[in-house]
């Protein structure tokens, strides 16, 4: 299985999966090809709900500030790939968070 994101230099981009609506917020696995990150989601998905509490989620979840990540494809779709603008290693620690979940 393929990873669920693409490292660069100076940002990572991770691929998701999202189930809005859940009873609450996790990073479930990773799952297809190309594997993408399955995540959980409380807020329902209107009105950008889901996008804003994923993003929200995220950060928490890596320790980077909200402001540096952005859906740059999938706004309206619950497959999303994100940007994460971070380097070394807050990189290396969402890696290490992302490979040490179940597949």
């Amino acid at each position: 299985m393929k990873t669920t994101f693409d490292q660069r230099d100076d940002h990572l981009i991770l691929r998701v999966s999202i189930r809005a609506g859940s009873s609450k917020n996790e990073l479930v696995g990773k799952f297809g090809d190309p594997a993408r990150l399955k995540i959980k989601i409380q807020a329902q998905a209107v009105d950008g709900q889901a996008n804003k509490e994923l993003i929200k989620f995220l950060s928490k979840t890596f320790n980077v500030a909200k402001s540096t990540i952005e859906i740059i494809r999938g706004e309206i779709s619950k497959q999303k790939d994100l940007r994460i603008e971070i380097t070394g290693h807050e990189q290396s620690e969402i890696v290490r968070i992302i490979n040490n979940l179940s597949k």
